[in-house]
């Protein structure tokens, strides 16, 4: 039943999508067969293939749950990033479980979390630096997806984030990989596993603070506001 809710909502994001490119002039094939595909793109099933000239714009429309098991959309995502009039876009739909509406932190917020960070690190206290670690990386994170792709789903578990920054060109394949690392370490160390090194975390720690920081720098440039 759930599976189907899933779908549903799928198929008709998916007619929505279809509509407004035809609308935008592009000539849209929705699951296009193997003989309409590049070389390069045939062994993957497209949702939705848009074209207009030279432009071409693969379209995977996900939701909550069929984006946490799509393990081949960072491949493609990865097939399609380098190439010449290519382009990947990803649109992420997902049913409402509550009425509760979850408010991003404003950037003041994240900075303060980045100083309460070093803060703990100083004193030692390296789990808890890298707990508040990566919520404030997940806080960021949803800050980036929104200002870049006011559409996406802030919602998601972990590795759904993760993906979509890859998906969406915000981050690239080295700091993808390290992220998903970091985040089964996160998991380990909320369920009590944890190690008497910790020299990993703390690096964990540092990668995690930078990409904060850039995250911030790079929204402060877009916003041209400090406090969004």
């Amino acid at each position: 039943m759930e599976n189907s809710k899933y779908k549903n909502l799928e198929s008709r994001r998916t007619s929505e999508v279809v509509k407004d490119y035809i609308k935008k002039g592009y000539e849209v094939i929705l699951y296009p067969q193997e003989e309409q595909l590049p070389d390069f793109l045939k062994n993957y099933q497209l949702d939705i293939l848009a074209k207009k000239g030279d432009e071409n714009i693969v379209i995977e429309i996900k939701s909550r749950e069929t984006i946490n098991s799509s393990k081949y959309l960072i491949e493609l995502a990865n097939k399609i990033e380098n190439r010449d009039d290519w382009r990947f876009e990803l649109i992420l739909t997902n049913p409402r479980k509550h009425n509760i509406e979850y408010q991003i932190p404003s950037i003041l917020i994240i900075e303060n979390k980045l100083d309460n960070i070093y803060q703990l690190k100083s004193a030692n206290q390296i789990d808890a630096a890298f707990l508040i670690s990566w919520a404030t990386f997940e806080a960021a994170t949803r800050k980036i997806l929104k200002a870049e792709q006011p559409n996406s789903e802030i919602e998601l578990a972990p590795n759904g984030l993760i993906k979509q920054l890859f998906s969406f060109g915000i981050i690239g394949k080295m700091n993808y990989n390290q992220l998903l690392k970091i985040s089964k370490k996160r998991n380990e160390i909320v369920h009590g596993f944890f190690n008497e090194s910790n020299s990993e975390v703390e690096d964990y720690i540092q990668r995690l603070t930078t990409l904060i920081q850039d995250f911030i720098s790079e929204l402060k440039e877009k916003t041209g506001h400090n406090n969004v």
